[in-house]
Order: C-alpha cells, then structure tokens, then sequence
C-alpha cells in the first residue's frame, strides 16, 4: 500500500514537472503585463517626461497590430509546419517523438510561450484602453518590443535549429 502511494506521487510529481515550462511561460506573461499595466494606469508618463503619450499611443496600436498579425501569421505557419514533420517523424519512428515535443521538452515549451506572452502583451493594453479610457503606453511599448524581438533576432531560426538538433540527435555519425 505504501509503495503504490508512493509511486502514484512520484508519478503525480513528474507529470507536474513536464508541463511547467507552458505554465510559467504563461505566469511571467501574466505577471509581466499586470505590473506594466498597472504603472500604466497610475503613473502619468505624459507629464512626468513631457510627451503627449495619447498621440505616441495612437501612433502605436497600428504598428503593434502589423507586427502581431505578422507574428501569428509566421507563428502558425511554423508550428503547422512543425506538427506535420513531427506527426511524419513519429508514424516512420516512434511516437514518442511527439509526447517528448510538447511535455518533456521544456526549451519547447518557453518558445511558445514567449510567443503567446508577446501577441498578450500587445492586444490586452488596446483592450483595456477601451475600458478605462487610457493609454497604456508602457506596456503597448514592452509588447512591440517584444514582437520585435521575435521577428528580427530570428527566434524563429533557433526553433527550427533546436527542432532539428532534436530529431537528429541520435543519427550515426
């Protein structure tokens, strides 16, 4: 009886560790977009730093809705592409292939959630901004940043590189 308990908790445990990746990705986006929007709303960055931050805001939103449709666009164009190389992989090798892709691979699961940290941080200010008549133009600023970050350092050529260093791991030399 001990032991079966045992086991069931060490089994418990490891499923918990698997999906932490996608689960803290998502906290720190959570996180990250509550404290910037909440210095949004209580600091006053137009007086404090002489700008007419509601015209910068203006100015913002279409540039961070190009770069998300962008980054949504390219984000599904890669993962479709990802799913289908993984999906083939796995029919030719072994279907292991695809639970080590979205649970145990940890690298894989901050990846997406970078992504998905990114298209929040620059849609939830334009939502909020309707609601309380404000501009959060901090965190509209971190978002673009951010998009910024995805597309031009090319985050998207290290996902292809380490997804191919993963399926290539074990072929002879």
């Amino acid at each position: 009886m001990k032991l079966k308990f045992r086991h069931r908790t060490k089994n418990m445990f490891e499923h918990q560790i698997k999906h932490i990746g996608t689960f803290t990705s998502g906290i720190y986006a959570f996180i990250i977009g509550l404290v910037l929007m909440t210095i949004d709303y209580f600091v006053d960055f137009g007086v404090k730093f002489d700008i007419n931050e509601v015209e910068i805001y203006n100015r913002l939103i279409p540039v961070s809705t190009t770069l998300i449709s962008i980054l949504i666009g390219i984000s599904l164009t890669t993962f479709s592409v990802i799913f289908v190389v993984m999906q083939l992989a796995s029919s030719q090798f072994s279907p292991r292939i695809l639970r080590h892709f979205l649970s145990n691979d940890i690298k894989m699961q901050h990846f997406i959630g970078l992504f998905v940290g990114t298209i929040s941080l620059c849609i939830l200010p334009q939502l909020a901004s309707v609601f309380y008549q404000t501009s959060f133009l901090l965190t509209l600023t971190t978002g673009s940043i951010f998009a910024l970050f995805d597309l031009g350092l090319s985050q998207y050529d290290y996902l292809f590189k380490y997804q191919y260093e993963c399926l290539h791991y074990n072929e002879p030399d």
